[in-house]
Protein backbone atom coordinates (compact mmCIF):
# COMPACT_ATOMS: atom_id res chain seq x y z
CA UNK A 1 0.00 0.00 0.00
CA UNK A 2 1.48 3.30 -1.17
CA UNK A 3 1.44 6.43 0.87
CA UNK A 4 1.50 10.05 -0.29
CA UNK A 5 4.43 11.99 0.93
CA UNK A 6 3.93 15.24 2.88
CA UNK A 7 5.55 17.19 0.02
CA UNK A 8 2.96 15.96 -2.56
CA UNK A 9 0.00 16.78 -0.31
CA UNK A 10 1.33 20.28 0.18
CA UNK A 11 1.79 20.74 -3.58
CA UNK A 12 -1.81 19.55 -4.29
CA UNK A 13 -3.32 21.96 -1.79
CA UNK A 14 -1.29 24.80 -3.25
CA UNK A 15 -2.47 23.97 -6.79
CA UNK A 16 -6.12 23.88 -5.76
CA UNK A 17 -5.82 27.16 -3.95
CA UNK A 18 -4.22 28.69 -7.06
CA UNK A 19 -7.09 27.56 -9.29
CA UNK A 20 -9.68 28.93 -6.85
CA UNK A 21 -7.93 32.25 -6.75
CA UNK A 22 -7.78 32.48 -10.54
CA UNK A 23 -11.49 31.72 -10.79
CA UNK A 24 -12.31 34.37 -8.21
CA UNK A 25 -10.27 36.95 -10.08
CA UNK A 26 -12.24 36.26 -13.30
CA UNK A 27 -15.64 36.60 -11.50
CA UNK A 28 -16.52 32.91 -11.62
CA UNK A 29 -17.88 30.78 -8.80
CA UNK A 30 -15.33 28.05 -8.22
CA UNK A 31 -18.09 25.74 -6.95
CA UNK A 32 -20.64 26.27 -9.69
CA UNK A 33 -19.10 27.74 -12.83
CA UNK A 34 -21.52 25.96 -15.22
CA UNK A 35 -24.62 26.93 -13.22
CA UNK A 36 -23.47 30.54 -13.00
CA UNK A 37 -22.96 30.69 -16.71
CA UNK A 38 -26.41 29.17 -17.32
CA UNK A 39 -28.01 31.70 -14.98
CA UNK A 40 -26.28 34.56 -16.72
CA UNK A 41 -27.55 33.21 -20.04
CA UNK A 42 -31.12 33.20 -18.75
CA UNK A 43 -30.87 36.77 -17.50
CA UNK A 44 -29.36 38.01 -20.77
CA UNK A 45 -31.83 36.10 -23.03
CA UNK A 46 -35.03 37.93 -21.74
CA UNK A 47 -36.53 41.07 -23.43
CA UNK A 48 -36.85 44.24 -21.38
CA UNK A 49 -40.26 46.08 -21.34
CA UNK A 50 -38.74 49.15 -22.99
CA UNK A 51 -37.46 47.10 -25.89
CA UNK A 52 -40.89 45.50 -26.37
CA UNK A 53 -42.55 48.93 -26.51
CA UNK A 54 -40.05 50.17 -29.09
CA UNK A 55 -40.67 47.09 -31.26
CA UNK A 56 -44.44 47.56 -31.05
CA UNK A 57 -44.09 51.22 -32.05
CA UNK A 58 -42.01 50.29 -35.10
CA UNK A 59 -44.61 47.71 -36.12
CA UNK A 60 -47.42 50.30 -35.87
CA UNK A 61 -45.47 52.80 -37.99
CA UNK A 62 -44.88 50.18 -40.69
CA UNK A 63 -48.59 49.22 -40.69
CA UNK A 64 -49.64 52.88 -41.07
CA UNK A 65 -47.23 53.37 -43.95
CA UNK A 66 -48.58 50.27 -45.73
CA UNK A 67 -52.17 51.48 -45.25
CA UNK A 68 -51.38 54.89 -46.75
CA UNK A 69 -49.70 53.26 -49.72
CA UNK A 70 -52.77 51.07 -50.29
CA UNK A 71 -55.04 54.12 -50.34
CA UNK A 72 -52.81 55.87 -52.87
CA UNK A 73 -52.83 52.82 -55.11
CA UNK A 74 -56.62 52.51 -54.84
CA UNK A 75 -57.04 56.08 -56.07
CA UNK A 76 -54.52 55.76 -58.85
CA UNK A 77 -55.78 57.07 -62.18
CA UNK A 78 -58.58 59.29 -60.77
CA UNK A 79 -57.62 62.91 -61.17
CA UNK A 80 -59.49 65.57 -59.21
CA UNK A 81 -60.93 68.51 -61.11
CA UNK A 82 -62.49 71.80 -60.15
CA UNK A 83 -64.46 72.01 -63.42
CA UNK A 84 -68.11 70.78 -63.19
CA UNK A 85 -68.80 67.84 -65.47
CA UNK A 86 -72.22 67.38 -67.03
CA UNK A 87 -72.78 63.64 -66.90
CA UNK A 88 -76.39 63.89 -68.07
CA UNK A 89 -79.50 63.15 -66.05
CA UNK A 90 -79.28 60.92 -63.01
CA UNK A 91 -80.51 57.34 -63.37
CA UNK A 92 -84.23 56.98 -62.69
CA UNK A 93 -86.63 54.12 -62.10
CA UNK A 94 -89.43 55.95 -63.95
CA UNK A 95 -90.56 54.14 -67.08
CA UNK A 96 -91.32 57.39 -68.97
CA UNK A 97 -93.68 55.41 -71.20
CA UNK A 98 -96.65 57.67 -72.03
CA UNK A 99 -100.13 56.16 -71.72
CA UNK A 100 -101.39 54.83 -75.04
CA UNK A 101 -105.13 55.40 -74.44
CA UNK A 102 -106.38 57.43 -77.43
CA UNK A 103 -110.14 56.89 -76.96
CA UNK A 104 -110.89 60.52 -76.05
CA UNK A 105 -109.31 61.69 -79.29
CA UNK A 106 -111.99 59.76 -81.21
CA UNK A 107 -114.84 61.73 -79.65
CA UNK A 108 -116.70 64.16 -81.88
CA UNK A 109 -115.03 67.56 -81.96
CA UNK A 110 -111.94 66.40 -80.07
CA UNK A 111 -108.55 67.04 -81.61
CA UNK A 112 -105.42 65.05 -80.67
CA UNK A 113 -102.73 67.18 -79.07
CA UNK A 114 -99.13 66.53 -78.18
CA UNK A 115 -97.60 68.17 -75.12
CA UNK A 116 -94.18 67.79 -73.58
CA UNK A 117 -93.91 66.83 -69.92
CA UNK A 118 -90.90 66.26 -67.68
CA UNK A 119 -89.76 62.72 -66.91
CA UNK A 120 -86.36 61.67 -65.52
CA UNK A 121 -85.05 65.24 -66.01
CA UNK A 122 -85.87 65.14 -69.73
CA UNK A 123 -88.81 66.14 -71.94
CA UNK A 124 -91.07 63.43 -73.33
CA UNK A 125 -94.11 63.79 -75.57
CA UNK A 126 -97.50 62.82 -74.16
CA UNK A 127 -100.68 62.60 -76.23
CA UNK A 128 -103.79 64.40 -75.05
CA UNK A 129 -106.99 65.63 -76.71
CA UNK A 130 -109.17 68.72 -76.52
CA UNK A 131 -112.42 69.93 -78.04
CA UNK A 132 -111.22 72.44 -80.61
CA UNK A 133 -111.84 73.42 -84.20
CA UNK A 134 -109.56 72.96 -87.17
CA UNK A 135 -105.98 72.94 -85.91
CA UNK A 136 -104.67 74.15 -89.26
CA UNK A 137 -106.51 77.46 -89.01
CA UNK A 138 -104.07 80.34 -88.47
CA UNK A 139 -106.84 82.48 -87.00
CA UNK A 140 -107.19 80.01 -84.15
CA UNK A 141 -103.50 80.14 -83.22
CA UNK A 142 -104.07 81.96 -79.94
CA UNK A 143 -106.93 79.61 -79.01
CA UNK A 144 -104.73 76.59 -79.59
CA UNK A 145 -101.84 78.18 -77.74
CA UNK A 146 -104.02 78.78 -74.69
CA UNK A 147 -105.43 75.26 -74.80
CA UNK A 148 -101.94 73.80 -75.00
CA UNK A 149 -100.90 76.01 -72.09
CA UNK A 150 -103.89 74.73 -70.12
CA UNK A 151 -102.87 71.15 -70.88
CA UNK A 152 -99.40 71.86 -69.50
CA UNK A 153 -100.84 73.44 -66.36
CA UNK A 154 -103.14 70.48 -65.68
CA UNK A 155 -102.23 67.90 -63.08
CA UNK A 156 -100.85 64.83 -64.88
CA UNK A 157 -103.23 61.89 -64.97
CA UNK A 158 -102.77 58.94 -62.66
CA UNK A 159 -101.27 56.86 -65.48
CA UNK A 160 -98.87 59.68 -66.35
CA UNK A 161 -97.78 60.06 -62.72
CA UNK A 162 -97.18 56.34 -62.40
CA UNK A 163 -94.96 56.53 -65.47
CA UNK A 164 -92.97 59.37 -63.85
CA UNK A 165 -94.36 62.43 -65.68
CA UNK A 166 -94.72 65.92 -64.17
CA UNK A 167 -95.00 69.53 -65.33
CA UNK A 168 -93.15 72.68 -64.27
CA UNK A 169 -95.64 75.04 -65.97
CA UNK A 170 -97.51 77.03 -63.32
CA UNK A 171 -100.88 78.78 -63.32
CA UNK A 172 -99.49 82.32 -63.33
CA UNK A 173 -98.24 81.99 -66.91
CA UNK A 174 -100.52 83.67 -69.44
CA UNK A 175 -100.23 83.98 -73.20
CA UNK A 176 -101.28 86.63 -75.75
CA UNK A 177 -101.06 87.27 -79.45
CA UNK A 178 -98.38 89.24 -81.33
CA UNK A 179 -97.72 92.93 -80.65
CA UNK A 180 -97.55 95.52 -83.42
CA UNK A 181 -94.56 94.85 -85.59
CA UNK A 182 -94.11 91.24 -84.42
CA UNK A 183 -94.08 88.30 -86.84
CA UNK A 184 -97.56 86.87 -87.26
CA UNK A 185 -96.68 83.64 -85.44
CA UNK A 186 -95.42 85.44 -82.30
CA UNK A 187 -96.85 84.43 -78.94
CA UNK A 188 -96.21 86.88 -76.10
CA UNK A 189 -96.23 85.85 -72.46
CA UNK A 190 -96.93 87.90 -69.34
CA UNK A 191 -93.27 87.28 -68.40
CA UNK A 192 -90.05 87.46 -70.35
CA UNK A 193 -89.12 83.95 -71.56
CA UNK A 194 -85.91 84.00 -69.49
CA UNK A 195 -87.95 84.79 -66.36
CA UNK A 196 -89.68 81.44 -66.57
CA UNK A 197 -88.32 78.35 -64.90
CA UNK A 198 -85.98 76.71 -67.41
CA UNK A 199 -87.97 73.46 -67.56
CA UNK A 200 -91.25 75.37 -67.98
CA UNK A 201 -89.78 77.34 -70.88
CA UNK A 202 -88.51 74.14 -72.49
CA UNK A 203 -91.99 72.59 -72.18
CA UNK A 204 -93.60 75.61 -73.86
CA UNK A 205 -91.04 75.70 -76.65
CA UNK A 206 -91.37 72.00 -77.53
CA UNK A 207 -95.14 71.88 -77.11
CA UNK A 208 -95.73 74.93 -79.33
CA UNK A 209 -93.12 73.82 -81.86
CA UNK A 210 -94.93 70.45 -82.20
CA UNK A 211 -98.27 72.07 -83.11
CA UNK A 212 -98.84 73.30 -86.71
CA UNK A 213 -101.23 75.92 -85.31
CA UNK A 214 -98.57 77.56 -83.13
CA UNK A 215 -95.26 76.73 -84.79
CA UNK A 216 -93.64 78.87 -87.46
CA UNK A 217 -93.09 77.50 -90.95
CA UNK A 218 -89.62 76.18 -90.07
CA UNK A 219 -90.91 74.33 -87.00
CA UNK A 220 -89.62 76.90 -84.52
CA UNK A 221 -91.69 79.03 -82.15
CA UNK A 222 -91.46 82.79 -81.57
CA UNK A 223 -91.98 83.84 -77.96
CA UNK A 224 -91.87 87.29 -76.40
CA UNK A 225 -92.61 89.00 -73.12
CA UNK A 226 -94.95 91.81 -72.07
CA UNK A 227 -92.47 94.55 -73.02
CA UNK A 228 -93.18 95.33 -76.66
CA UNK A 229 -89.95 97.31 -76.87
CA UNK A 230 -88.05 94.04 -76.39
CA UNK A 231 -88.03 91.99 -79.58
CA UNK A 232 -89.37 88.40 -79.35
CA UNK A 233 -87.06 85.42 -79.62
CA UNK A 234 -87.08 82.38 -81.83
CA UNK A 235 -86.72 79.00 -80.11
CA UNK A 236 -86.29 75.53 -81.59
CA UNK A 237 -87.15 72.28 -79.86
CA UNK A 238 -83.76 70.72 -80.40
CA UNK A 239 -82.56 67.40 -79.09
CA UNK A 240 -80.35 69.25 -76.62
CA UNK A 241 -83.37 71.03 -75.11
CA UNK A 242 -85.33 67.79 -74.88
CA UNK A 243 -82.48 66.00 -73.16
CA UNK A 244 -81.30 68.98 -71.07
CA UNK A 245 -84.29 71.29 -70.51
CA UNK A 246 -82.22 73.52 -68.25
CA UNK A 247 -80.40 74.87 -71.32
CA UNK A 248 -83.57 76.36 -72.88
CA UNK A 249 -83.19 80.01 -71.64
CA UNK A 250 -79.92 80.47 -73.49
CA UNK A 251 -81.12 79.20 -76.88
CA UNK A 252 -83.43 82.06 -77.89
CA UNK A 253 -82.43 84.16 -80.93
CA UNK A 254 -83.84 87.72 -81.10
CA UNK A 255 -86.17 88.36 -84.02
CA UNK A 256 -85.63 91.84 -85.49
Amino acid sequence: MSRTSPERRTTARDGAAGRDGAASRHGADPRGGTAARAGAGRRGGGTAPGARRRAAARTAVRAAALGAAALLLAGCGIRGTSVPVDAGPAPSRASCDPPQDRRTAQLTGHVPLKVYLVCASQLRAVHRSAQLGNEQSAGDRLQYARELLEQLREEPSRAEKEAGFSSDVVDRIEIFGPAEGDPESTLRLNLQPQQLASYALAQLVCTYAASPATADRDGSVVLGGPETSVPPQRFTCSRDIRERPGSAPGTGVPVE
